[in-house]
């Protein structure tokens, strides 16, 4: 139905970063969760006022095990799960 959000599986953990920072100044919440033995890393997003609404996610094989994931638009790394946002 319009009022679902459509699934969207991005490549990697990077795809999934540079989009959560992508439109705004704060980055969107992530949100994690199990289905089907694995995990589904994601953010909810619109596009636009009237369009579909997305949920933008990665799969993973486990729990990501720490609550923030850190990421650099400027050092070239890896994006990495972390205890401390800072």
């Amino acid at each position: 139905t319009a009022d679902k959000y459509q699934p969207i599986e991005l490549e990697d953990l990077a795809s999934l970063a540079k989009l959560s920072y992508g439109f705004e100044e704060a980055p969107f919440p992530l949100f994690a969760y199990p289905h089907e033995g694995k995990w589904l890393l994601g953010v909810f997003m619109n596009f636009n006022d009237e369009g579909g609404s997305y949920f933008c996610h990665v799969v993973l094989d486990r729990d990501p095990g720490k609550p923030f994931l850190k990421y650099s638009t400027s050092n070239g790394t890896e994006p990495k799960f972390v205890e401390n946002p800072s």
